[in-house]
């Protein structure tokens, strides 16, 4: 009746595997208040499948697609033409600009890295709307979201330590070293 933490890798894909339709419902429950755009972050296929039967209007980008329909998805979605896309981190998490979109579900994975970048494709300069991430996970995989957290919480301790290095080694500092001693005019 209860789910139990999965501590290996393989009860962890077993419970990813166990959990799709309800995480699915969660994810598309918490895009329905969706008031831009928005993008449903997922790792597994099957995800990915019902992620686009049950949001209205999702379009699905497949690792097998070619490259010409990816581009042709992604380019619709900039426009504003495609209202929700489903796709995974390692297909459209880098390098793409969506300031128009705010609205993103995402399943955790053990990779901080690329729950960052794919959330840093909305958060981005010339966002006009707060940005909204609905992190959809089951009690079963308590602990990679617990990881990710971690990872999360280390980074940013890692950029503070960063900035007040950088900080400290472009402080100036005045200081007045003379070498000689005040002289004096003659006339006073």
């Amino acid at each position: 009746l209860f789910s139990i933490p999965a501590y290996s890798m393989e009860e962890q894909r077993d419970e990813q595997r166990r959990s799709i339709k309800e995480r699915c419902e969660a994810a598309a429950e918490f895009l329905s208040d969706a008031t831009t755009p928005s993008v449903s972050w997922c790792h597994l296929n099957e995800e990915s499948a019902m992620l686009r039967d049950i949001i209205p209007g999702a379009v699905e980008i497949k690792g097998g697609d070619k490259d010409e329909k990816k581009e042709e998805i992604l380019e619709a979605f900039q426009r504003g033409e495609i209202a929700n896309l489903v796709t995974k981190p390692k297909i459209a998490g880098f390098g793409l600009n969506w300031q128009h979109c705010a609205w993103h579900s995402f399943f955790p994975s053990h990779s901080f890295e690329q729950f960052y970048q794919a959330v840093r494709r909305s958060w981005r300069y010339g966002q006009q709307h707060d940005v909204r991430v609905g992190i959809i996970s089951s009690d079963g995989n308590a602990g990679v979201l617990a990881n990710m957290k971690r990872k999360a919480t280390n980074a940013d301790k890692l950029f503070e330590q960063l900035v007040k290095l950088m900080n400290d080694e472009l402080a100036f500092e005045r200081k007045n070293n003379f070498t000689k001693g005040e002289e004096l005019p003659t006339w006073l």
